[in-house]
């Protein structure tokens, strides 16, 4: 204990003890004081969380901060998802792009004013068309040659097939003129009858012209059975 000399009253000297700091310090070099309400209260609310959690939740409430980390990961995340769809429309507009560069490569320097049919044009552009394949779903009606044919509705009022399956770029049909009735021309629902006709009628010796691909898709009725037609069609 550290002491200091001072006069009495008598006028003596006297060692009495050396005031020390007053507050918080170290217990050695502070003198004790009493805690108030408000510290007690405080420092026993702390010393029963046993928990880090616990004392957390004595400090700050639900952090405002701890909630705003939470909902920043949560925006990157959906950020990350959405660049990731961005990068493959990316990659599909690069390969289109890729694309037309080539299209652009193989259009250069061709001349298309003397090509008249997609086959010239694809030809001209270095991939020729296979033999028999066909022009993007039409027919193309040029023809190379012609054929013939004949055929008689057996019995009136049933549509017949012009014939079997025959490949064709058109078809001339004309009525035999020995016909006594009349000769309908049409698909498969034609009707000869006069009440429910249905087709285009030719009286004997009468013709029409079809472009079509096929003469197994041109059908005949007639009123008086026996009637046919004869025909000329383009190969």
């Amino acid at each position: 204990m550290t002491t200091m000399n001072v006069k009495n009253a008598s006028g003596g000297t006297e060692a009495i003890e050396k005031p020390l700091t007053p507050g918080r310090a170290a217990a050695a070099a502070s003198r004790p004081v009493v805690l108030s309400t408000e510290d007690k209260t405080a420092i026993d609310a702390i010393a029963s969380q046993v928990t880090l959690a616990a004392v957390l939740a004595k400090i700050i409430a639900a952090p405002a901060t701890e909630a705003k980390q939470d909902a920043g990961n949560t925006s990157l995340a959906s950020i990350d998802g959405k660049m990731s769809i961005l990068a493959g429309y990316v990659d599909g507009l690069e390969a289109l792009a890729t694309a037309l560069n080539g299209y652009v490569a193989g259009l250069e320097g061709k001349d298309f004013a003397t090509q008249t049919t997609l086959g010239e044009i694809l030809t001209a552009l270095g991939a020729p068309l296979a033999a028999g394949t066909a022009l993007i779903g039409k027919v193309d009606h040029s023809t190379t040659g012609t054929e013939d044919g004949r055929k008689v509705v057996t019995a009136a009022g049933t549509a017949e097939a012009l014939a079997v399956s025959t490949v064709a770029k058109f078809v001339e049909i004309t009525a035999e003129t020995d016909n006594t009735g009349i000769i309908v021309v049409g698909g498969s629902t034609v009707v000869a009858a006069l009440a429910t006709r249905r087709g285009r009628p030719l009286l004997p010796g009468e013709s029409t012209t079809l472009p079509i691909s096929n003469l197994s898709n041109v059908y005949i009725d007639a009123t008086v059975s026996g009637d046919g037609v004869t025909y000329v069609y383009g190969t």
